[in-house]
This record gives structure tokens, sequence and C-alpha cells, in this order.
């Protein structure tokens, strides 16, 4: 006997004893490894014509078995290949599928070549299970079926069954189901990696390999891959089974296999680690199929489609990888699933869909690209609980990239995202972006619970969802569309994209039922955050942020930005829509990173637009150097800030690292053209405080914006901040700028500026156009005390030194207003133009406690006007209302009140001019008022004097004036002035209904009581009596048969001392008044006159009497 035969022998007889073990196993292979080898078939004689196996060399080759049709069936005890060993099925070349089935309980250990001729298709079942070592190969001329089902289907013809051997006589069809019965169906290990040829680019290739076009079918129990590998060039590689029992559905044509697996089934697991991989990269098609209960991909494994190096067409289209686990699938160890195409490739890439319970990617890729000329391929994972992409620290790149490459021409694909939560952390990414030529592609996010973006783990780059046009890209950036419970971006997470190339950015829109989170500065020092910006080197406009949730917090550097650096370019918007809150809270806490926790849109560049800012929502603060930001430094206009609050604003505080402000900033930064946007605020309260600040201003050729605010309850400006700087509303204009400033217009219930906050305009430029500060509020206004920074509270409305132009009004329209511990309202000119005017109507007060009303011209225009309407006015303890000049002419102040003009300790009225002693008349002064009251010796004035030019004018008419009294020039006591002291002293003229105080006493008549007020009827005995009473005056007693009651206060007259100067005494003047009252007549009569009217008459006339419905009402004397 041979020495082949002889271990020949010894095998059979060591794998029928040791079949079915571990040890049979190794004892197989051992004596498969021998330089002799042959394959283990063994026919089991159970068809109507068996399978024959003729030895030839290390070749066993196997013919006969049973036809039917085109379908070829044989039936074997057993089926290995052992290494260096050929099972070569030699069937007929019009045979379309050969169908193997095993019956023993042997394992099929396949570590050989397994080979057929012509074009057949080649089925294995084995129930037992299935190994293909790393020698494995193929060399057959259609698809590859390996499975451990007990049974094939073939329509209704019947099945072809390896537990239950049956005759197939009639199974003519194609094969159409594989049938499971078994509680747990065994497994598929596929380890090879033997030759196998050239790949369609020409490379060497290796593992279980069909021709290309064909299919590759595992179908468990479990599939196991390890460093394993299947090559379909073009065709199909699928992999699954069922972990019970079941039907699998097979599908397809003479060429091309596929497998459907029914809803109900419980799938098996599919593991590839340490290398594995499929490929089906080719000129076109190609697609990879996985179905399990749990898919593994692990240790650098690799699932490869797309079009291959330097092929494909125009019509060229390469395949999908479907990835079906019911499970889990995890993504780990730099793995890969690929479906691209390569550099010089033309075509169209194919998609990769993942369907699942839960998906883990960490530190693995998943690449939709172009390199070529043709579009990348979207990306769809559809996870029922989780999708999780997260990496080691300074790891490479993890996530999903969709791109089109530097030098390539097409579209990136899409990624979409449907999920219970998702999880982005430590620099993993999901890009869409474009590096060559063509469009960016959209991140579409559905989660039912949260978003998460965290972390920096390579310093590189931060974790986010990018969108971006790269340098030297042509194309417009995609989209990013969010649609969550609740979203959180941290740690210097960032969604977006910039453009750096040619096009435009893409948009960002998060939707979150309940709330929106960016927190922080990455340890790379990059701001968390929403970004979609152009920058230095690019062309394109900017994208938008929109942002709808429950709640939005912008927290510790955080950013949303739409800003642009490019000669040519527009900002984004940013929209925001929050149910509850919004808040921008604090600055970074990095060493390189200690911004602001902002919404940033501006123009950074020669020409563009800025964006605009709005925000609706229930509440919004801005607090620690939060800022909302729009601005242009080039050729264009700002953007606006747009506030709709249901309940209330807060701006509070400032920065801590370099003391800016909180608030809101509209800026035209430049000397280009172009105007400042308008800030814009609806809400129920507003409140600004600890230096926070409302600023629209210009440096430019083009006008500041406007600053409105709408409060339906309160609006208060409280305090300063540690910067030095009042919590305010401004609208500034700088000092070489040409523009207007813009208007400041509050309407409210309640407004308070206290402790040194400020509201005003201040004009420093060039303008021609003033701006006004205009209040209306339904109930008060405080203006109230001095700030930290020894400045007032209150308004002001400033032409500063050097600026050209009118100054702004001042219109306060209120039921009360209290301007008190040092408060001012301001509209002061130091430059070439007038002060402007204030305009206040008080339904009911006004008071100035220690406070001012300075309309005041220090430069070389005219003072301002001040009209004040009110119920009373009391000016206490130096309180001032003046409009003054330093050297024009003052302005004028007209006062029109319902009841009483009080002035106390020191206060004063002026319309002053020649402050600087200067030339200059004096302004006028009119005041109407039912009565005039002043202390005389608290030297309380009112005076419309001059210096060099003519004293003012003053008007005055009221009922009574008290301890205040016209003079021909200032004293110590209480005065009405309208001196000049080296010109022509002005005129004061007072008006009264009966008395002029400038007579001196009052003559009274010499009969006590007034007899022409006679007695028309008597009333006798104790009948109610009527009265008419008549009030004395100036100490006299009701009665004059009454005397004195010792609290009667006296009222002493003082003697003014004769003037030593040489100024003219200003004229005073009264209009005539009657001496003797008119002398009343009693009725004695009526009459009815010509037009039905009744007319009391003195004397009785003869009329001819009529009927009257009123009994006549008589007199009776005694």
């Amino acid at each position: 006997m041979s020495r082949c035969k002889q271990l020949r022998c010894w095998k059979l007889v060591l794998g029928s004893w040791l079949v079915g073990s571990a040890i049979g196993l190794a004892v197989s292979q051992t004596f498969a490894s021998s330089d002799c080898a042959f394959a283990q078939i063994t026919p089991d004689g159970t068809l109507p014509n068996n399978s024959r196996i003729t030895p030839s060399g290390n070749s066993s080759i196997i013919e006969g078995g049973t036809s039917a049709g085109s379908n070829l069936f044989h039936s074997f005890e057993q089926f290995s290949v052992p290494t260096g060993s050929t099972a070569h099925f030699n069937n007929a070349l019009d045979i379309q599928n050969i169908i193997s089935r095993v019956t023993g309980k042997s394992i099929s250990d396949i570590d050989g070549l397994i080979q057929a001729n012509g074009t057949a298709n080649l089925f294995l079942i084995n129930p037992n299970g299935i190994v293909f070592g790393k020698n494995a190969s193929l060399n057959i001329g259609g698809s590859f079926v390996a499975t451990t089902a007990n049974a094939i289907g073939f329509g209704n013809q019947g099945f072809f069954s390896a537990t239950n051997p049956n005759t197939p006589e009639l199974l003519t069809v194609n094969p159409s189901a594989f049938l499971f019965n078994q509680m747990s169906a065994a497994s598929i290990q596929n380890n090879s990696v033997a030759p196998a040829g050239l790949d369609p680019t020409g490379a060497k290739t290796y593992g279980l390999r069909v021709p290309n076009g064909r299919s590759l079918l595992l179908i468990g129990g479990n599939i196991n891959m390890d460093n394993g590998k299947l090559r379909a060039f073009g065709g199909r590689v699928e992999l699954g089974g069922l972990a019970g029992s079941g039907t699998v559905g097979l599908n397809g044509n003479d060429n091309n296999l596929s497998l459907s697996f029914p809803d109900g089934i419980s799938p098996s697991d599919v593991k590839l680690t340490n290398g594995a991989g499929v490929e089906v990269r080719a000129d076109n098609g190609g697609t990879i199929a996985i179905n399990a209960r749990n898919l593994e991909i692990l240790r650098g494994s690799a699932l490869l489609a797309g079009i291959a190096q330097e092929l494909g067409s125009s019509d060229s289209k390469a395949g999908n990888i479907e990835i079906n686990a019911l499970q889990a699938v995890d993504f780990k160890d730099g793995s890969l699933i690929f479906n691209v195409l390569t550099p010089g490739a033309t075509g169209q890439a194919g998609d990769v869909n993942i369907t699942t319970g839960s998906f883990v990617s960490d530190n693995s890729q998943l690449y939709t690209l172009t390199n070529g000329k043709g579009n990348a391929g979207n990306v769809t994972i559809n996870a029922r609980d989780s999708v999780s992409f997260i990496s080691p620290e300074n790891s490479g790149f993890n996530g999903i990239l969709s791109s089109v490459r530097p030098g390539a021409f097409g579209n990136a694909g899409s990624i979409k995202i449907t999920t219970g939560s998702l999880s982005v952390r430590n620099s993993s990414l999901l890009v869409a972006s474009t590096n060559g030529v063509g469009n960016a592609g959209d991140v579409t996010i559905n989660a039912l619970d949260t978003v998460l973006f965290d972390g920096v783990g390579n310093p590189s780059f931060s974790s986010g969802a990018v969108i971006g046009v790269g340098p030297g890209a042509t194309g417009n950036g995609g989209s990013i569309n969010i649609t969550t419970g609740s979203f959180v971006a941290r740690n210097g997470a960032l969604v977006g994209g910039d453009t750096s190339g040619s096009g435009d950015a893409g948009s960002v829109t998060i939707n979150a039922r309940d709330t929106v989170l960016f927190d922080g500065v990455g340890s790379n020092g990059f701001s968390s955050g929403v970004v979609s910006r152009v920058k230095p080197e690019a062309i394109g406009k900017e994208g938008s942020i929109n942002i709808t949730a429950g709640s939005l917090f912008v927290r510790n550097g955080a950013q949303l930005d739409t800003s642009t650096f490019v000669q040519f370019g527009n900002a984004g918007k940013i929209t925001i829509t929050a149910r509850d809150n919004v808040l921008f809270d604090g600055v970074g806490s990095n060493t390189n990173n200690t911004s602001s926790s902002q919404a940033i849109s501006r123009v950074n560049g020669v020409t563009g637009n800025g964006g605009s800012i709005n925000i609706t929502t229930g509440s919004l603060t801005v607090s620690n150097g939060g800022l909302l930001s729009v601005g242009n430094n080039g050729q264009g206009n700002a953007g606006s800030v747009t506030i709709n609050a249901r309940d209330n604003v807060l701006f509070d505080g400032v920065r801590s690292s370099n003391s800016f402000s909180s608030g809101i900033s509209s800026s035209k930064e430049s000397e280009g053209t172009g105007s400042a946007g308008s800030i814009n605020i609806t809400t129920g309260s507003l409140f600004v405080r600890n230096g926070a600040e409302l600023i629209a201003s210009t440096g430019g050729q083009g006008n500041a914006g406007s600053v409105t605010i709408n409060a339906r309850d309160t609006v208060s400006f409280d305090g300063v901040g540690s910067n030095g700087f009042p919590s305010g509303a401004f609208s500034q204009v700088g000092a070489r700028a040409t523009g207007k400033g813009g208007d400041i217009n509050i309407t409210t219930g309640s407004l308070s500026l206290t402790n040194g906050a400020q509201i005003g305009v201040d004009i420093r430029g060039q303008n021609n156009a003033s701006s006004n500060v205009t209040i209306n509020a339904r109930d008060t206004v405080l203006f109230d005390g001095v700030g930290s920074n020894s400045l007032p509270s209150g308004v002001l409305n400033i032409l500063g030194y050097g600026a050209i132009g009118k100054g702004g009004d001042t219109n306060i329209t209120t039921g009360s207003l209290f301007v008190r511990n040092g408060a001012q309202i301001l509209a002061d000119t130091y430059g070439q133009g007038d002060a402007g005017n204030a305009i206040i109507h008080a339904r009911d007060r006004i008071s100035l406690d220690n406070a001012r009303i300075l309309l005041n011209s220090l430069g070389t225009g005219v003072g301002g006007n001040i009209k004040i309407q009110a119920g009373n006015l009391t000016l206490n303890n130096q309180g001032l209302i003046s409009a003054e000049t330093s050297s024009t002419q003052g302005g004028n102040i007209t006062i029109g009140l319902q009841d009483i003009l009080l002035m106390r300790q020191g206060s004063q009225i002026s319309t002053n001019a020649g402050a600087a002693r200067a030339e200059g008349d004096g302004g006028n002064i009119t005041i109407n008022s039912p009565l005039i009251v002043a202390v005389p010796r608290e030297d309380s004035n009112i005076s419309a004097n001059a210096f060099t030019g003519r004293g003012g004018r003053v008007d005055i008419t009221a009922t009574g004036i008290f301890g205040i009294q016209p003079r021909s020039s200032p004293t110590l006591l209480s005065d009405i002035t309208a001196s000049s002291d080296f010109g022509v002293s002005g005129e004061v003229t007072i008006d009264t209904l009966d008395v002029d105080p400038s007579l001196g006493l009052v003559n009274l008549p010499t009969v006590p009581i007034d007899t022409e007020v006679a007695q028309g009827c008597y009333t006798g005995g104790a009948q109610a009596q009527s009265k008419f009473i008549i009030t004395g005056r100036g100490g006299l007693p009701p009665n004059p048969k009454d005397v004195l009651t010792p609290d009667t206060a006296q009222i002493d007259w003082v003697s003014v001392k004769p003037s030593n100067n040489n100024r003219a005494l200003p004229p005073v003047t009264t209009k005539p008044t009657t001496a003797t009252p008119k002398r009343i007549v009693e009725a004695t009569g009526a009459m009815l006159n010509a037009k039905g009217q009744i007319v009391l008459t003195a004397n009785s006339s003869t009329v001819t009497p009529r009927t009257s419905r009123q009994n006549l009402i008589q007199c009776y004397g005694s």
C-alpha cells in the first residue's frame, strides 16, 4: 500500500473514531497538512444517482449526483477539504446550480480549494457547521452559498434536506429558501486569507472569492470572520442567519443571489475581527448586506464598496452597504465601513444604510466619499435606542465622513440619523463637506430623547457635526437639521461649518422639545456652539442658525456665530424661538479662549450686510459678559437685534476676564458706508443692571441704529459695572463718523434709571440730523442717584466735543416723573450745534429733588428748549431746570401746570446765557400755574439772565405767587430775574386773576360785608338757612366780629435795599385788573326769550302768563 493510501486509511479510521470531537478536528487538520492531502468527502448513498468520489493526486473529483433540470444534487456523509487539497465538482456545463448537502454529524472543514466547472452556482449545506480555514479558496464560475440550514427549499416543489434526506426528482426550479428547524443553528467561520488572484485594478487580492458580478452568501447560525476575507467585486456579499427555527428567503436570477429575512424571526450574530474584510469594489455595482441580531466589526475589520480606482464611467453606480442588526452594531478599534469613489474613478458611489437597536462607533470610520468624478453616497442610520460615537484620547478621526475630496468633482452625500439618543464625544465627528468641486451634503438628526456633542479628544478638532466648504473648494455648504427632545453641545463641541472656498456656508436648524444647551470651551480653545461662517479666503455668504426649543442655554464662552470675513459676502441670521427661557451667560475658562457667551452675526470684510438676531421666548437673560452682537466694519449695513419675551428680559453684569459688558451691540465700525442695525425689545419687564448695556453705534459714514423698548410692566436700568460703565441703552456716533445717531424709544408701564444707570444718545461725529429719546410710561418714570463711577443716573442726549449737528430731543410722557439724588435729564451740546429739546408731559406730578434737567449749550450752539406739562411740579434741594448756554442764546423753558409750582432749597429754573462770561441772550421762560410757591430765604430762582447779551423774557400766569418775586438782579432771596450784567435787561411779565403782587398791599373794602349781595327770602324760626361764605385773606378773620386766633401766621413785609449798580431795572408789567368788583344785582323775575330759554331779570317784565309745570317758591316775611 502506498504511503498516501496509508495516510488516508489512518485518517478515515481516526476520523470515524473521533468524529464530531475537537480532537478529531485537530487530528484531521494535522493529516490534512501533510504533503499528500485528499479531500475528506464521503457520499451517503441517499440519492437515486449517488455521488462518486475519484482521487486524482491531491484532488477529489466529484461526479455523479442526481440531476433535476438545471440543478445537480450531491449528498455526502461528510465533506471537508484539508489544506493543500482540492474538491473538484466535475459537473456538466449546462448545470446552473450545484446543491450539496452533508447528512452526517461532522462539520465541514474547508482549508483547501473548492472548484466547479462552467458558471454553475455552488451551494454547500451542512447543519453541523462550516469552517473556512486561512488557506480556503474558491474557483467556481458562479455564485457560492454556504449555509448551516437544515434544508433548502424549491418553491412549491419541495425541499432538499440535510437532516431528513429525501429524493429530489421534482426539484427542478431554482432554490428559493433556507429552512432552519434547530433551536440553535450551527455557525460558519471564515478565516480565509488565501491568494485569490487580482482585483479589478490589477492588485493582488486574498480570501474567498467569487467571479466579478456574482454573489457570495454565508447563512448561519452565527457568522464569524477572524482576519478572513470575502471578495465579490461588482457582485454581492451577504452575511446572516437564524439563531432559532425559521425560514430565510433566497432571491435572484442566474448570476445574482440575495437573502430576505422576514419579520418576527430571531436572527443570529455576525462578527468580523482582527482585520477581517468584505470587499465588492469594481467598475460598477457591488453590494454588501448583513442581517444579524448583533453585528461586531472590530480591530481594523472593514466593509469596502464603491467604484475602484481609475475605473467606472458616467453610467456606473456602486451598490450599497446594507446592515440590519436587530439589537446592536459595535464598530470599534480602527475599523472601516467604506463606500467611495476612489481616486480617478467615475460614477456614483453607493449608500450606507444601517438599521439596528443601538449603534456604537469607537475610534472607527464610516466613509462615503468621492475622490473622482461623481457624487458620494449617503449614510443613513436608524437605531431604535441609541447611536454613539466615541474616541480615545489623541486618536484619529472617528465618525462619519461624506465628502468631496480635493481634486474631485461631485457632491458630498448626506448623513441621516434617526434614533432614541445620539452621543458624539471626544472629537468624534459627523461631516458632510466639500473640498473639491461640488456641494457639501446635509446632516439630519432625529433623536426622540437627547442629542449630545461633547468634548475634545484630539487637539486638532472638536466633536461635532460639520457641513463645511474647504480651502480651494467650489460649492455650497449643506444644512444641519436636528430634531430631538434635548440637545447639548459642550466642552468645545461644534455644530455647523465654515466656508473657506467659493460657496455659501450652510444653515443649522435645531428643534428641541425641551432644552438646548451650549456650554464651555474645549481643551483646544474652541468654543462650544453653532457656527456658519465665511472665512477670509472664501467667497460666499453665510448660512443661518435657527433654534426652536423649550429653553436655550448658552454658557461659559459658548457661541452662536454667523459672521463673515470675506471681501464680498453677507452674514447670516440667527433666529431663536424658546417657549420658556433663553440664557447667554459667562465667558470661556480656557486660557486660550475667554470669549463671551454670545450670539454674533458680523461682517468683517469689505462689502456685505450683517445678519440679524431674532429671539422669541418667555424670558431672556444675558449675564456675566453674555452678548448679542451684530455689526459691520466694511461697506454695508449691520443687522438688527429683535427680542420678543413674553415675561421679562434681563441684562446683567460684565465679563470677569476683560470687563466687557453684558448686553446687545449693534455697530457700524469702519469708515465705510452703511448703517448699524436697530435693537428692538418687546417684553413684560426689562431689567438692565450692573453695567450691562444696549448699544447701537456707528464709526463710519452710516447711521447708528435705534433702540426701541416696549415693556408691558416695567423697564429698569440699575447700577454700574465693575468696569465702571453704567447700565444703559445708548445710540452712539463716533468721533470720525458722519452718520446720525439712532433714536431711543421706550414704552412701558414704569421706567426707572437708578444708581448711575443711563440711557441716551452720544454724538461725536459730523452729524446733520438729531436723534431723539422718547419715553412713554403709563405710570411713573424714576431717575435716581449717582453711580459708583460718580456719574448721574438719567437721560443723556449729547452733542460731544468736535461734533457738528443738532442735539436730539428728549420726550417723556408719563403719569409721574421723579428725578432725585443727583440724577439728570441732560441734552447738552459741546460742539457746533444747538442743544436738543426736552418735552415732558406728566399727568400727575414732576419732582426734581437734588436733580437737574439740563439742556445747555457749552459749545457754539443755542441751548435747547424745555417744555413741561404736569399736574404739579416740585423742585427741591437745588433741583434745576436749565436751558443755559456758554456763549450763545439760551434756550426757552415753557411750563404749564394744573396745580402748583413749588420751589425749595435753592432750586433754579434758568435760561441764562453767557455762562462762560461771553455774549449771548438769555432764553425765555413761560410759566402757567395756578400757584407758584417758594420760600423767600432759600434762594430759589427763576432766571433768564445774560452776561453781555440781552436778558431773556419771563412770562408768568398764576393765581397766586408766594415767596418769590421779580427783582432787577439776582439776590440771596428767591428771585425772578431777566437781567444782564453788561447788556440790556430782559422783561418779567406776571399775570394774575385779581391780585398784582408787584403793587404791594391789597386795598380792602371799607364795608366788611358786601351789601350788594341782597337777601331775597327770609326764613324764620328754626327753618334751615342757606349760607354764603366769604373767606378772608392775608390774616383777616372770616367775620368782622371774630378775633384772630393765637396761631394765625403773621406775614412780615420786606424792604428791598436800593441797588447801587448801573444795571437797568427790568420792566415788570401786569395786565389791568378791576379795582372794585362789579355790582351783583339780585334777580327778581324770569322771562322766556325768543329762543325758548328762561332768562333771569332784575326788574319784572310784562309778559303773557303761561302755566308752569312747577309750583312757585313762596317767600314769607315777618
